[in-house]
């Protein structure tokens, strides 16, 4: 038995069927340059999203080392709104460069804290461990 999708069933299909074209996994990919050019040109398309550029300003405000892992707290400026903080964590003893993932915060109903909820901060508030 399928699952009920109601009127949405052909479209499923189609889109299963079809190979992303913006993936870099696919294969008509060939230069990682190429693709960002392309691929962040229509993802801003699509959000019909077009900021302004201004200097980063980017700083780090705090640095703290723990069983290995540092963590800076960094900032920089954004083209609209108040300064961006974030996390940065890497380990301490590195030789080359590293791979990097990207963690975009959640709120989950929760709107106070973002991403500290996904760092593990200092005298963490006993919310994050029910949360």
């Amino acid at each position: 038995m399928k699952p009920d999708m109601g009127i949405y069933y052909e479209l499923l299909d189609q889109i299963a069927a079809t190979e992303p074209s913006l993936s870099f996994l696919s294969k008509e990919w060939l230069k990682v340059d190429e693709w960002r050019n392309i691929a962040r040109s229509k993802a801003l398309e699509l959000l019909a999203f077009n900021p302004s550029e201004v200097p980063l300003n980017s700083r780090v405000e705090s640095t703290e080392e723990k069983e290995g892992l540092v963590r800076e707290e960094i900032s920089y400026d954004m083209p609209y709104g108040p300064r961006t903080h974030g996390f940065f964590l890497y380990p301490r003893e590195h030789q080359k460069k590293l791979p990097a993932v990207l963690a975009l915060h959640d709120h989950g109903s929760f709107f106070y804290f973002g991403k500290e909820k996904i760092v593990g901060i200092d005298n963490e508030p006993k919310i994050f461990t029910r949360f």
